[in-house]
């Protein structure tokens, strides 16, 4: 308990030597016990204070649980974590079920130095061989599942991350707010399903976070709030409130932490910069990042190094972004190797399309963007229109807007194929500040600054896009067709763009 409150206190040294004091009066208990491999007696688990007790076993993991936190934190090394826990087998005697609780340590940790393809057979491990009924508390089972979400979301099976979460939905409908709403479980629903399906489904999946918001039990550490608005926005292309939000999110970490997440807040700003053409910024912030010591020894270690990719893509260091990609599929984070490319994707770089088109990934969103990849390598103008009409779909405005305009680039001028493109650029819905390319395929054509589209010109001009004819777009609206000439002219008016003829 004291070493607790050092640490919390920001002691950390004195915390890490009441921590050790501990472990050695658990060392001087269990001696005796563990090393002549003696178990308690059938149906026991020994008195209260000695070695198979629950007290010992609850200060024992407790004790562990505290120090491979404080290891990881504050000398970013993962060993560290793994070697103390490893260690701690040596403390239960055989056959223990406490040995499955510091199993589900490793998991963790596992997943917090970015190390998902370990953290994936850890838990196979751990699942295929664990009791019935599971001797881990249903807190850590909850916490296991999510970060087992979480790591089959970096290697690329969103499917399977995403029965995980349901798996868990189903589970949590009968526990209140304070029981299910644990920072792991929070962070996998927003990774899972922005990465693997998009901002639109993410939408549909509000519910846990908007009782969560209304429920005053339950504290939301703030920074982490910012990072998700960050990410939410990034992925939706709307640049100035990305940065607005990684801005007040590295901020807030600075001072109230959580320091593990700082590295996240920082790439962030970094990758924002560089999609908004600010590369002297991207720079400092990318500076910045390499500064902090094991800044990918992060439970998004992953995306911080896909983020590192993005940034170098836009500053024209296509090799050092490139070996980062690579790196990560060599890793097995096929996921987060989609992401780190999606930038290199986006410019129509040959290398990084063909990288992404092999990957044997699933989900709707890392389909879509190696289907991006695959048609920017076959320069098809069809097969790029209906990945911006995927995207657009799925709410990734700034992907529907580059594949759009690469399809316009690359068709001929009055072809069917250019018409389309131009017309899907024309829509306020891609073609406005939230499809902020700067420095990618070209910045698509935009509304001109204070004008906007009523709702029934943006369901026009959303028809024209997908081809269809006047009297088509008059029976789809229950319009005349004299009255969606009407919206038609308007529009041309208002954007100074014919899209047709």
């Amino acid at each position: 308990l004291a070493g607790s409150c050092l640490r919390l206190l920001d002691r950390l040294h004195e915390a890490a030597d009441m921590f050790e004091q501990s472990l050695e009066c658990l060392r001087s208990a269990a001696g005796p016990r563990v090393a002549a491999g003696l178990r308690a007696p059938a149906g026991l688990s020994g008195d209260d204070d000695e070695p198979g007790g629950p007290d010992f076993t609850r200060v024992l993991i407790d004790n562990v649980t505290a120090r491979a936190d404080l290891a990881h934190y504050r000398d970013r090394g993962p060993e560290n974590s793994l070697s103390l826990i490893e260690s701690a087998h040596g403390l239960l005697t055989p056959g223990h079920s406490a040995h499955a609780v510091l199993e589900a340590l490793v998991v963790v940790h596992l997943s917090y130095a970015g190390r998902y393809r370990e953290a994936a057979r850890a838990y196979d491990e751990l699942t295929s061989h664990a009791a019935d009924p599971s001797p881990l508390s249903a807190d850590r089972e909850r916490r296991i599942e999510a970060i087992h979400a979480l790591a089959l979301d970096a290697l690329g099976q969103s499917d399977a991350a995403l029965a995980v979460l349901r798996r868990l939905a189903r589970r949590s409908r009968t526990m209140d707010h304070q029981a299910w709403a644990s920072e792991e479980y929070l962070a996998a629903l927003l990774y899972v399903v922005l990465h693997g399906f998009g901002v639109s489904a993410l939408f549909a999946e509000l519910a846990p976070f908007v009782a969560i918001e209304q429920d005053d039990s339950v504290r939301l550490d703030h920074g982490m709030r910012r990072i998700a608005d960050a990410e939410i926005a990034l992925a939706a292309g709307d640049l100035p409130s990305a940065m607005s939000a990684a801005s007040d999110a590295l901020d807030t970490i600075e001072v109230d932490g959580p320091e593990d997440f700082l590295p996240r807040a920082i790439s962030l700003c970094a990758l924002i910069s560089a999609l908004s053409g600010q590369a002297t910024t991207a720079r400092e912030q990318l500076r910045r990042l390499r500064s902090v010591h094991g800044y990918a020894n992060s439970p998004v270690g992953p995306e911080i190094r896909g983020a590192e990719a993005g940034v170098l893509f836009c500053l024209d260091e296509g090799d050092r972004a490139r070996d980062i990609v690579r790196s990560l599929i060599d890793d097995g984070l096929l996921g987060a190797a989609v992401r780190a490319a999606l930038a290199g994707v986006l410019m129509a770089d040959p290398e990084s399309c063909r990288m992404v088109a092999e990957l044997e990934v699933s989900g709707e969103v890392p389909v879509l963007v190696r289907g991006l990849a695959a048609a920017n390598l076959a320069d098809n103008p069809r097969r790029l229109l209906d990945a911006a009409q995927r995207a657009r779909g799925v709410g990734l405005l700034m992907v529907a807007a580059a594949a759009a305009d690469r399809a316009r680039s690359l068709a001929t001028p009055g072809s069917q194929h250019h018409i389309l493109a131009e017309r899907m650029l024309a829509t306020t819905e891609i073609s406005g500040p939230l499809a902020g390319l700067t420095g990618l395929a070209g910045p698509a054509r935009s509304v001109p600054p204070g004008v906007t589209l009523t709702r029934r010109e943006s369901q026009v001009a959303e028809l024209v896009g997908r081809g269809l004819t006047n009297a088509e777009i008059a029976d789809e609206l229950h319009l005349s067709k004299r009255t969606v000439e009407g919206h038609l002219n308007r529009i041309y008016t208002k954007t100074g763009t014919r899209l047709r003829g």
